[in-house]
C-alpha cells in the first residue's frame, strides 16, 4: 500500500509518472512583470529533480484590473503573468525543462478574491447572522477593501481564465488548476462559501448557485483546451474560520 504513492496514474491524456504533486508556492522568482526568467527556470529544475511526477506554478496573472473610480477593481496579483501571448514562449522553456526530467507541469490560474479588492459580495464578515473571523483577519490584523463584482465582471474572467489556458496549453503546459480554496484569497472559492458569498441573484444563496462561477469557468475552459486536456479544481476542506466568542454557533 505505502508504495502506491509511486506508481504512474493516468488523468485524461496525461500520465504521471507518479502520485507525489508539488503544490502552488507563491514565492517563486520571477522576471519582468512576471515575466519566466532565468532564475525561474532554475528555481522550479530544482523542484523537478525532486522526483515529483506532478509541479505546479504559483498563481498566475490572468487579467490585469481596471480602475473603478479612484479603486482599482483588485490589486495586481503578484508572480507569472499569463494574461498575454508575449509570455507563452517563457513557459514553454519552462515546460521542456520539467518535461527533461520525466515530471508534467500546471498552470494554477485564477482571479484574486476579498482580499486583492473584489469578491461576490461585499463586507461586512463577519456580520450578526455569522459570528466569526476569516483567516486574513486572524494572519494580517485588518479586513481588505472589496467590492461585489457585476455578471458583467464575473463572465469576463471567465473568458480571462478560458484565455489563459488556452495559453497555457499552446506554450506545452500539461494541465490547468482552477483554485476554488483558501477562502477570501481565491475568488471561486469565495464564491462557493456562504461565509463570503451574501448575493441573492444566480451567483449565490443556494450550493448550485455557489457553484455556478466554478461550473461557468470549467465548461469555458473546456471549449478553449478541448476534451482531452485535463482540468484540475481545487478546493478547501477547511476555511480556517475562527470562531469570534467560545459558544457562539457557527454560520451554515
Amino acid at each position: 500500500m505505502a508504495m502506491k504513492i509511486f506508481e504512474p496514474i493516468v488523468i485524461n491524456s496525461m500520465t504521471l509518472k507518479n502520485r507525489i504533486g508539488f503544490p502552488p508556492f507563491g514565492n517563486m522568482p520571477t522576471g519582468k512583470h512576471g515575466s519566466i526568467s532565468e532564475q525561474t527556470i532554475r528555481w522550479y529544475e530544482q523542484r523537478a529533480k525532486g522526483g515529483a511526477g506532478l509541479i505546479l506554478t504559483g498563481p498566475l496573472r490572468v487579467s490585469t484590473p481596471k480602475k473603478v473610480g479612484d479603486k482599482p477593481k483588485a490589486r495586481v496579483m503578484k508572480g507569472f503573468g499569463i494574461d498575454d501571448d508575449k509570455y507563452i514562449p517563457g513557459f514553454t522553456r519552462l515546460a521542456d525543462i520539467i518535461h527533461s526530467y520525466g515530471a508534467k507541469i500546471g498552470a494554477y490560474i485564477g482571479s484574486g478574491g476579498p482580499v486583492t479588492g473584489q469578491g461576490p459580495s461585499c463586507p461586512p464578515y463577519p456580520d450578526d447572522s455569522c459570528p466569526k473571523d476569516d483567516f486574513f483577519y486572524f494572519t494580517m490584523g485588518k479586513k481588505p477593501y472589496c467590492r461585489e463584482l457585476s455578471i458583467k465582471e464575473i463572465r469576463q474572467i471567465e473568458d480571462d481564465i478560458a484565455s489563459a489556458a488556452k495559453r497555457a496549453k499552446s506554450a506545452g503546459i500539461d494541465f490547468v488548476n482552477i483554485p476554488c480554496a483558501h477562502g477570501s484569497i481565491s475568488l471561486h472559492g469565495s464564491f462557493l462559501s456562504p461565509f463570503y458569498n451574501r448575493r441573492t441573484d444566480r451567483y449565490g444563496g443556494s450550493w448550485e448557485n455557489r457553484l455556478r462561477i466554478i461550473v461557468e469557468t470549467i465548461k469555458k475552459v473546456r471549449q478553449s483546451v478541448g476534451k482531452d486536456y485535463p482540468i484540475f479544481a481545487r478546493i478547501s476542506a477547511d476555511e480556517f474560520l475562527g470562531t469570534r466568542e467560545v459558544g457562539s454557533e457557527p454560520c451554515r
